[in-house]
């Protein structure tokens, strides 16, 4: 599918991703029009339709070892998902340097190890056509558009924003195969929410964490997890058809007292109905 609008420069348009047909309706009544829905899913749903037939071991011997990439890679071929080293977007330097020990056990369903591994680093997974690639969402990054109600901007057709409380300290716990074992222990600290008052604690033990540096990453990745996935809002808006997933971007809605606020995009909702006259896009906001 594409979307696109009329510029000065002529008709741009742009993919906004690929879907595999999993059903449809045909439909007619004597007051409307027929007509013909597709029922479409994506790559997300793909993952939840698979389940492991059997268990799946990565880094349980020392032959064949593999960081988590090379993991996602070949998790995501099982359901027929090509994991893109797409050159123009950061990824994390642990995705290509931790070598975890992943277990996915027989039954389980695709999307729940997807999300289980991309827990361990600080990388989203994006979708563009067929394939899908990561990227690093470094608190950092710049944006890369702004929204607000003026001349030259998509405008605010909506606009709804709130502040959720969030895991502000992460613990992640393992042991080493010595005998006895040795725990090993690490932390991660959101100090500036933290010295609000605000203390919120999220434990995780893991076995197979045998050394502090890999608790460590697993702390820090956990940490950063939690902090994207707080919905912070969302504004409904003209269609932008250079959105992407996990952009940055800025908004200025002075009807609520939000000045160049910068949030990340979590979801893309486009809705498009020519007999209604509906071409408009829900964004769902998230911190950077």
């Amino acid at each position: 599918m594409k979307l696109g609008y009329k510029t000065g420069a002529g008709n741009e348009v742009s993919d906004v991703g690929h879907y595999w047909i999993a059903g449809w309706e045909y439909s007619i009544t004597q007051q409307t029009q027929s007509t013909l829905t597709l029922f479409c899913i994506d790559a997300w749903d793909l993952a939840s339709s698979w389940s492991a037939r059997f268990a799946l071991r990565w880094n349980y011997t020392a032959a064949f070892p593999c960081y988590v990439w090379v993991i996602l890679y070949q998790l995501l071929g099982r359901f027929g998902i090509r994991l893109w080293n797409n050159p123009d977007t950061p990824k994390s330097s642990t995705i290509d340097n931790y070598y975890p020990k992943f277990l996915v056990r027989g039954g389980s369903h695709g999307h729940i190890e997807l999300r289980r591994l991309l827990s361990f680093v600080t990388d989203g997974l994006i979708q563009r056509e067929a394939l899908t690639f990561v990227k690093d969402l470094l608190p950092t990054e710049a944006s890369c558009y702004e929204y607000q109600n003026k001349p030259g901007y998509h405008t605010i057709l909506k606009g709804d924003y709130g502040e959720n409380l969030t895991i502000t300290h992460t613990q992640v716990s393992g042991e080493t195969e010595e005998t006895p074992p040795t725990p090993v222990r690490e932390s991660a600290f959101d100090w500036e929410n933290l010295l609000r008052g605000i203390d919120n604690l999220i434990m995780q033990y893991d076995p197979n964490l045998e050394e502090t540096a890999q608790a460590q990453k697993r702390a820090d990745a956990l940490l950063r997890t939690q902090q994207t996935q707080q919905t912070q809002g969302t504004i409904v808006v003209p269609i932008n058809c250079g959105q992407e997933l996990y952009d940055v971007v800025t908004i200025t809605d002075k009807r609520c007292g939000i000045s160049e606020a910068k949030y990340r995009i979590l979801d893309i909702q486009a809705d498009y109905d020519h007999r209604k006259g509906i071409y408009q896009q829900r964004l769902t906001l998230i911190n950077p």
